[in-house]
């Protein structure tokens, strides 16, 4: 199972999330963050 790269991944794009603030990014964000808590 992937949970440590997956998790890794995940934490990498949060961090784009947090630099590049769109409209586009911020609803990707939004979506990567719910899938992301869904992640035990």
């Amino acid at each position: 199972m992937l949970v440590g790269p997956a998790v890794a991944l995940i934490h990498y794009l949060n961090e784009m999330c947090q630099s590049t603030e769109t409209a586009v990014n911020d609803a990707f964000c939004r979506t990567l963050t719910r899938e992301s808590l869904a992640i035990p």
